[in-house]
């Protein structure tokens, strides 16, 4: 994949490489082998909105003093939300089967 997306010194227009503008971004948690994502800027093209509850701008934490546990027990909340705005910002595809 690195090199799909290397830039080349290109004398002719017809062979710059059009993709060398992208970045790679590894993620550990997409394990297939076969599909690959192409994601727009942000700054770009708006794909994916979030949000938290309103009067909740990030974790909500709560303390207390346990007595089942030598010391204070902890409660951490996050409302948060997500939702697609354009389809076409975001693309998933497969490798062909060789």
């Amino acid at each position: 994949m690195q090199q799909a997306l290397s830039a080349i010194q290109a004398n002719e227009t017809d062979k710059v490489n059009p993709f060398s503008t992208l970045t790679l971004a590894v993620e550990p948690r997409l394990t297939s082998p076969a599909k690959w994502y192409v994601v727009a800027d942000p700054a770009i093209s708006d794909g994916l909105e979030y949000a938290y509850l309103e009067g909740a701008p990030g974790p909500q934490i709560e303390t207390r003093a346990g007595f089942e546990v030598d010391g204070v027990q902890m409660c951490v909340r996050l409302d948060f939300g997500a939702g697609w705005i354009d389809h076409r910002a975001w693309h998933r595809a497969e490798l062909a089967a060789q």
